[in-house]
C-alpha cells in the first residue's frame, strides 16, 4: 500500500506528467531565517518550540541585519544574471517578529537584482495587530516595486485545531481566522498581492480537511491553497488512505466544474497554470551563514545544524 504522503503526491506527479510547464522560469530557493522565536507553540513545531518554551525556550539564533545583507550579496553575486530568478523565502520561527529586518532585506535585495521573489510564511498573528498591520500596508503602498514581487502564505489547519497552540496552551485558530479575514477584506486599490493559505493534513483534521478547504476558499477566496500530509501519520491507517483518496477526487471534480474557484495545490497540476517556476536546489542561511544546501524535493529538517549534514553539499 502507498504511504499516505505518496498518494498525496500522486496526484501532482501525474498533473505535472499530463500538463508540462512549456516554459518554466529557471530559479533557485534561497531559505532565510531571520529568527527561530515564534509567538506560538505548536506541538509538531520540528523547532520542538511546544517543548522548549515550557523550560524558558531555546537560545535565540536571530541574524544580525548586517549578517542578513551580506547573505544577499552573497547570493545575488553567485547568479547576478536576471534571466534566472532568485526566491528569496524570509522564514523562522515567525519571520514576521523580525519585520523591521524584512523589510530592509527586500529594499537592500530590490538594489541588487531586478528578477527576484520575496516569500514569506507567518502564522498570521502580528497580522491582527492594528499597529503593525498599519505599518504593514503602509511599506508595500509606498514600494509598489516590491509588493509585485512579493508573496504571502499563511499556515492555518482547522478550525478545531489544537496542535497549533500559543504558549499557554490557548488555540490559534480564532486568531489566523481574523488574520485571513483581514486579508481578504484589504481593498486591492490599496494594495494588491498574493496570499495563499498553507494547509497541513494529520490526524486531528483528516476527517474534515475537504470540508476547511471549501470553507477557506469561499470565506477568504485566497490566490491559492498548498497542502500537505504531517509527516507523524501513520501510514497504516487505511480509512485515512481512502478518504483522503475520496477527498481528492472529489475536490478536483469541484475544481473543474468551477464550483471551487481556488487551486488546491498540487491536486489540480493537469488543469492549471501551476506555478511556472521550477528549482532543483534548495539552500538555508541562518545566522551562521550558509549552513545547508539540498534537493528541492527533500524535506526541510531543523533550524539549527544537527552535527549530521554533509557539509560537502554547500560546495
Amino acid at each position: 500500500m502507498n504511504s499516505l504522503h505518496e498518494t498525496h503526491s500522486t496526484y501532482s506527479i501525474r498533473g505535472k506528467e499530463s500538463n508540462p510547464i512549456s516554459n518554466p522560469v529557471k530559479s533557485s530557493l534561497r531559505i532565510l531565517y531571520l529568527t527561530n522565536r515564534c509567538n506560538l507553540a505548536c506541538t509538531y513545531c520540528y523547532e520542538g518550540l511546544g517543548d522548549t518554551f515550557k523550560y524558558g525556550g531555546m537560545v535565540p539564533a536571530i541574524p544580525s541585519l548586517k549578517q542578513l545583507i551580506k547573505q544577499v550579496d552573497d547570493i545575488i553575486a553567485e547568479e547576478p544574471e536576471e534571466e534566472k530568478q532568485t526566491l528569496f523565502l524570509l522564514f523562522g520561527g515567525e519571520p514576521l517578529m523580525q519585520w523591521k529586518n524584512m523589510k530592509d532585506v527586500m529594499l537592500h535585495a530590490m538594489l541588487q537584482k531586478n528578477n527576484i521573489h520575496f516569500n514569506a510564511i507567518t502564522n498570521g498573528v502580528l497580522l491582527t495587530k492594528p499597529k503593525f498591520l498599519k505599518d504593514f500596508i503602509s511599506f508595500f503602498k509606498e514600494h509598489h516595486d516590491i509588493i509585485q514581487k512579493f508573496s504571502l502564505d499563511i499556515s492555518f489547519d482547522g478550525v478545531g485545531n489544537g496542535e497549533r497552540v500559543y504558549r499557554n496552551g490557548k488555540k490559534s485558530a480564532p486568531t489566523v481566522l481574523k488574520a485571513l479575514a483581514m486579508l481578504s477584506a484589504i481593498d486591492e486599490e490599496i494594495m494588491k498581492f498574493r496570499w495563499r493559505i498553507r494547509y497541513t493534513i494529520q490526524e486531528t483534521n483528516i476527517d474534515r480537511w475537504k470540508e476547511d478547504i471549501l470553507h477557506l476558499n469561499k470565506t477568504f477566496n485566497p490566490y491559492r491553497i498548498i497542502t500537505s500530509i504531517d509527516s507523524a501519520m501513520e501510514d497504516k491507517n487505511l480509512n485515512a488512505h481512502e478518504k483522503l483518496k475520496r477527498d481528492i477526487s472529489s475536490l478536483r471534480s469541484l475544481w473543474k466544474t468551477k464550483a471551487l474557484n481556488t487551486p488546491v495545490c498540487g491536486f489540480f497540476c493537469d488543469t492549471c497554470d501551476e506555478c511556472a517556476g521550477t528549482h532543483d536546489y534548495k539552500y538555508y542561511y541562518t545566522d551562521k551563514g550558509l549552513t545547508k544546501k539540498q534537493l528541492h524535493s527533500e524535506n526541510m529538517g531543523p533550524f539549527e545544524d544537527s552535527g549530521q549534514w554533509d557539509s560537502s553539499s554547500l560546495k
